[in-house]
């Protein structure tokens, strides 16, 4: 009787039982044949990735890299960023740590921008959705809501494809809130545990956008993180300094790494929001590496 020689077995063709018996017999070697090699490259493979990722984390060169510090499971087990990821709730969070007004007064809030547009409101303000990044919106006269923009993840949560969890569960809405002040410097406080450990100071945002980093003493650090900005080295400490670091201290102290994102305006100091993984741990460039020395040294 003629056969088929397949992968070194003898498969026989026939009608016969026996035959089939005989057929049945060798594909069941081969499948286990499949499922040993499988389980033998499983045993081989996944060591060697594993090793590979924790030799990642533990060498000098990456563990102490910005964006491997954000992305490090450990991170990212503090159930209370999933609160403090919500803009709106933010406030309450913050308000309750500084025992003060902290934050731009929320003028309404709306499941839709539709019904938000139906509240009176003042001629300039800002827009935001609680559940997203980057989406906030100024209005003025003239300049009406992109609708598409802050309503985005009104079904989907934001950092589904960045793995940003802690927004997932953040249910959406969308509010207006107090404009306070035209091309505002922002003070982004990179702190741990409770301690500011530099102050990325940005200024001049969509005219001429640039960055310097600074320790708490207001020394200019030789860092550029984001490279998207222009790297200057000049910075003069605002007359609320102290009160910022005091904020940043005091809003980070339940976190391993938050970014808590502040204004200055007068006298007054207002909290932005709090950031856990500030473009989602994806930096360019060597200055992420030294931001991470200087968190977590």
């Amino acid at each position: 009787m003629e056969g088929t020689f397949f992968l070194g077995l003898d498969v026989k063709d026939g009608d016969a039982a026996e035959d089939d018996e005989y057929n049945f017999f060798i594909c069941m070697k081969l499948m286990n044949g499949t499922v040993i090699l499988s389980f033998i490259l499983v045993l081989i493979l996944i060591p060697l990735l594993c090793k590979t990722r924790v030799e990642k984390f533990t060498s000098n060169s990456f563990n102490q890299a910005m964006n491997e510090i954000l992305n490090q499971p450990v991170h990212q087990r503090n159930t209370l960023k999933s609160k403090c990821a919500d803009k709106l709730y933010v406030k309450e969070y913050a308000f309750n740590i500084l025992k003060e007004k902290c934050t731009p007064t929320t003028l309404a809030v709306a499941d839709n921008v539709s019904d938000l547009m139906k509240f009176v409101l003042p001629n300039i303000f800002v827009l935001k959705a609680n559940n997203d990044s980057g989406g906030t919106q100024i209005i003025k006269p003239g300049i009406k809501p992109d609708v598409s923009k802050i309503e985005r993840y009104k079904y989907k949560p934001y950092g589904k494809d960045t793995g940003e969890w802690f927004y997932f569960d953040i249910k959406y809405k969308c509010f207006a809130e107090e404009y306070i002040g035209d091309n505002m410097t922002d003070y982004k406080f990179h702190c741990s545990n409770g301690i500011p450990k530099c102050c990325q100071v940005i200024r001049d945002r969509g005219i001429d956008t640039n960055e310097v980093i600074v320790d708490m003493n207001g020394n200019v650090l030789n860092i550029h993180f984001d490279e998207h900005f222009r790297n200057v080295k000049t910075f003069n400490k605002p007359q609320n300094w102290t009160k910022m670091i005091d904020w940043a201290s005091r809003l980070s102290k339940d976190f391993d790494y938050v970014r808590v994102d502040l204004y200055t305006v007068k006298k007054n100091v207002f909290v932005g929001e709090l950031t856990f993984t500030p473009l989602a741990g994806n930096y360019k460039g060597n200055g992420q590496v030294e931001l991470g020395k200087l968190l977590f040294p």
